[in-house]
């Protein structure tokens, strides 16, 4: 089964894959250590409600460029 939103729809909401990636990483923990949740569904895995988050607009996450200055 393959998992909705796709990195290539969340990759609209960032530059570079790898910022999207951590992103999930950090709320899905964060998720799973019980902070409040934005996700209305009845999924229970961390990693899906992270996305859907994400996707939703429900958690917006800044980058740090080269420079330590945040975009």
């Amino acid at each position: 089964m393959i998992a909705k939103p796709s990195l290539e729809q969340l990759m609209e909401k960032a530059d570079i894959r790898f910022n999207v990636v951590i992103a999930v990483s950090k709320r899905a923990r964060q998720v799973q250590e019980g902070y409040q949740t934005y996700y209305e569904g009845e999924e229970k895995n961390p990693i899906t409600i992270a996305t859907k988050e994400i996707d939703q607009g429900s958690i917006v996450f800044k980058t740090i460029d080269e420079y330590g200055e945040k975009e």
